[in-house]
């Protein structure tokens, strides 16, 4: 078995030959494997809760079954995708939807390091830019942490994701590991994964006509504007409930802000910059 974390201090073991792991501390070690079952074609995609776990099924992919308790695991019925593809959605979208399952609530962002040691979370609603902003950060020199799912555990620390980041083009020096849902995958090389304090957190919140500023929120207007950036709530909430709540009220005693700016009149490094020097004054 693999001691070194797929992405939020699990390791998974079984996984195809060549997949990119990190280095750091380990809380969970779960067993991957492909079992022979015939796959049901019809239907769309779903998810159900199961007793200790949670299954959640692709029609062009495949069914992951994912257990925490009596032992960790993760069985996969195969679909019409192989196992490279079911390895790579394993990765990118059905980890980080079970993370309640291993103690941990997931934000929907990006996160960054900043000097110190600690980090920056990037979140906002769909097409708020939250990819295109981490890119820009990421170009003027802030650590590569997680993409798309920030896992936040009981003392507010950040574990971070997979080394695996999903764009829409690869930059230079960045080499393309796999294509996911459209986007191309960098695998991200000696990434550190031990959990890091969350020095700061920003909301994106693009508007027409609007400044480009950061404005600092406090109290219960920040525990909201973090709340508001739960990944995928309706999946085991009764589980989630209090760990949620506890999570965002130890990510609100630090510095939140709710940055505005204008798609087309704002450039991501312009975004970026303002960002970088705002998180880089607090704390």
């Amino acid at each position: 078995m693999t001691s070194s974390p797929l992405g939020f201090g699990i390791a998974v073991s079984g996984l195809p030959n060549g997949w990119p792991h990190a280095s750091g501390p380990v809380h969970t070690t779960i067993p991957w494997s492909i079992v022979d079952e015939i796959f049901d074609p019809t239907g769309d995609w779903w998810f159900r809760e199961t007793p200790g776990g949670l299954t959640i099924r692709f029609r062009d992919e495949g069914e992951f079954r994912v257990e925490s308790t009596p032992a960790p695991k993760a069985t996969v019925v195969r679909g019409p995708a192989d196992e490279r593809s079911l390895a790579l959605s394993f990765s990118l979208a059905v980890l980080p939807l079970t993370l309640p399952l291993f103690g941990m609530e997931p934000f929907h962002g990006a996160a960054l390091g900043l000097h110190g040691g600690s980090a920056l979370l990037v979140t906002g609603p769909p097409e708020a830019g939250k990819s295109t902003t981490a890119a820009a950060l990421r170009a003027v020199g802030l650590e590569f942490l997680a993409d798309d799912a920030c896992a936040i555990d009981p003392d507010g620390r950040l574990w971070p994701g997979p080394p695996l980041l999903s764009a829409r083009s690869v930059r230079a020096g960045d080499e393309r590991f796999a294509t996911y849902d459209g986007k191309s995958v960098v695998a991200i090389e000696d990434l550190d994964a031990t959990p890091r304090h969350v020095q700061a957190m920003v909301v994106l919140q693009p508007g027409d006509d609007v400044p480009l500023t950061v404005r600092r929120v406090t109290g219960a207007e920040a525990i909201a504007s973090v709340l508001g950036q739960v990944r995928s709530p309706w999946i085991l909430p009764d589980r989630r409930r209090d760990p949620q709540f506890h999570a965002a009220a130890e990510v609100a005693r630090h510095d939140v802000g709710l940055v505005t700016y204008e798609k087309g009149r704002h450039a991501p490094d312009e975004v970026a910059a303002t960002i970088r020097e705002w998180a880089t004054r607090s704390g």
